[in-house]
């Protein structure tokens, strides 16, 4: 910045910190890249592509956890979960979703807890253990009903 623009004026946000503006844009640019790789690893998956999907999800896992944005890093492991499914490893798949399930409730992310439990019930589908999906699936449908204040006294119906 010319030193003659920053005469008289007050300083903010970073600089008043000691930051640098470049700092702010490396972390705009980070974000711009952990917002656009959502889409981008949905495409992969629908096309097939489960290595580039995976790649992407994990790049954006490791963005996620840098910038401390628990929820999205939640999304990044249940993206994983996902694709663990499809590719059938099974055991890996319900690894993540648990884990995104834990991040999830650590930091009070209700729909990412509701999207890893659906994962767990699709894993337990594939895997044939149909009770444990349906386990799965009322469990989230609970979660659900409290999350939108919706009365949770009786079951859901499937």
């Amino acid at each position: 910045m010319w030193p003659f623009a920053t005469a008289g004026r007050p300083r903010h946000g970073a600089e008043q910190r000691g930051g640098s503006p470049r700092l702010l844009r490396g972390a705009r640019r980070r974000l711009g890249r952990l917002q656009t790789s959502y889409p981008s690893a949905a495409l992969a998956t629908i096309t097939g592509d489960h290595a580039h999907a995976a790649h992407l999800h994990e790049q954006s896992l490791r963005l996620a956890q840098e910038l401390e944005f628990w929820a999205d890093a939640a999304d990044r492991l249940t993206g994983l979960g996902r694709v663990a499914l499809l590719t059938g490893d099974f055991p890996r798949a319900a690894e993540l979703h648990r884990h995104a399930m834990a991040l999830a409730a650590d930091h009070g992310y209700a729909a990412g807890e509701i999207h890893a439990e659906i994962g767990l019930a699709l894993g337990a589908r594939r895997a044939g253990d149909f009770d444990l999906a349906e386990q799965h699936l009322r469990a989230a449908a609970g979660r659900e009903a409290r999350r939108a204040g919706a009365p949770v006294d009786r079951p859901p119906t499937f």
